[in-house]
């Protein structure tokens, strides 16, 4: 038997065609120069006024004559004119009043303080209060001044805490539940540990 010889064709390889090569230009890059010192805005000097004469809005609880000081301090530093400076304090007297008024119609549609227990809800409050911060005694008038001020003594987590401690004082407060009027307690010991 003749040997078959296998004949294989010589591989050509695939002929490539080159893309065309654009030249590509780079640029070199430079990064961005930082100042060393960040230039602050120019300020015109007549702008400052040499005095301020600020006024606290007409019927503020929320400013007071000796926050001017702290305003005019802040304008002085901002280069604020005297108008500006006075329209940021009348502003600022604008919002905490409106938040403050914002706050009491919250409390007193607050579904467990509020409503038809609001008046209860303000004696007992106001009654906390007088107990531990009587009105005319320093801390008394000072701890009211805060509350004022700030708008939060309309706030209902703060009126729902002093009434809840109001209620809790008048709870062991002769006279008002649990005792009569001599002092003596009312009913047996029993009825007053179990409510039955």
């Amino acid at each position: 038997m003749p040997a078959t010889e296998k004949v294989t064709a010589p591989v050509t390889p695939p002929t490539v065609i080159a893309e065309p090569t654009i030249p590509v230009v780079t640029a070199p890059v430079t990064p961005p120069v930082e100042p060393a010192h960040k230039a602050e805005p120019v300020v015109p000097a007549s702008k400052v006024p040499e005095t301020y004469t600020l006024v606290v809005p007409e019927g503020s609880i929320h400013i007071t004559a000796a926050d001017l000081t702290k305003y005019e301090a802040i304008a002085r530093e901002k280069g604020l004119s005297n108008e500006d400076a006075q329209a940021v304090i009348d502003d600022v007297h604008t919002n905490v009043a409106a938040d403050t008024a914002s706050m009491l119609v919250a409390a007193k549609a607050d579904k467990d303080y509020g409503g038809a227990k609001w008046d209860e809800t303000v004696t007992q409050a106001v009654t906390f209060l007088d107990k531990v911060r009587p009105k005319g005694t320093p801390r008394g008038d000072a701890f009211r001044d805060i509350l004022d001020r700030t708008g939060y003594g309309n706030h209902i987590e703060v009126i729902s805490l002093f009434a809840d401690l109001g209620r809790m004082g008048a709870e062991d407060t002769p006279g008002v539940s649990g005792v009569n009027s001599d002092g003596a307690q009312k009913g047996t010991r029993e009825s007053r540990m179990y409510k039955s």
